[in-house]
């Protein structure tokens, strides 16, 4: 199990010496993946949390973000995340995707805090948004064990995206590698919660 990150601290080890900017990368790269659950609880007529996370990327492949613009944003992020628990049909296939919308503006946020924080344990938030989605969808017997394809996949990726981001210079393979996971997981998770 030592291969594999297991929890935001192991995730928070693992990027505490680099700039705040990478641990952004990081956290956009988790957010990037789950985005398309998102998207898919909300529709794509709500292009605003898409629009922050480019901008996310943009911050964190450049020097010094304004503080006033990342504020703006993450109180932004607040107002697009999903109210869980005011979710009227827990039981209809759309909605089971509601943590994952949830997820994601964590995410996204954690994102943000990492640009406007020289705390290295923002990017955890991000790590844990990530397995949180996966674990919501995984059926029960797995969730004491953690042993599902799913939940490793996920904690590979993560450990992956960590390499890619202490390599600098390559957050276009980060994201465009996120984008592509993000479909496949979306896949994933809808023939888990069909199946199930």
């Amino acid at each position: 199990m030592n291969r594999l990150l297991n929890n935001p601290g192991d995730v928070t080890r693992e990027l505490r010496n680099v700039r705040p900017r990478q641990r952004a990368a990081f956290a956009a790269a988790c957010a990037e993946r789950l985005y398309p659950t998102y998207e898919r609880f909300r529709g794509p007529s709500e292009p605003r949390l898409r629009a922050i996370l480019d901008r996310v990327w943009e911050l964190a492949e450049a020097d010094g973000a304004d503080q006033a613009e990342l504020n703006r944003l993450a109180e932004e992020v607040e107002t697009l995340a999903p109210d869980t628990s005011n979710h009227e049909s827990p039981f209809t296939p759309l909605s089971q995707f509601v943590s994952g919308a949830l997820d994601t503006a964590i995410a996204v946020r954690a994102a943000l805090d990492c640009l406007r924080s020289e705390d290295p344990e923002c990017c955890g938030g991000a790590a844990e948004a990530g397995t949180n989605t996966v674990y919501q969808a995984v059926p029960e017997q797995y969730l004491r064990s953690g042993d599902h394809p799913l939940l490793w996949r996920e904690l590979e990726w993560q450990r992956e995206d960590i390499a890619l981001v202490k390599a600098s210079g390559l957050l276009p393979t980060l994201r465009a590698r996120a984008q592509k996971r993000g479909q496949e997981l979306l896949r994933d998770l809808e023939r888990l919660l069909m199946d199930g």
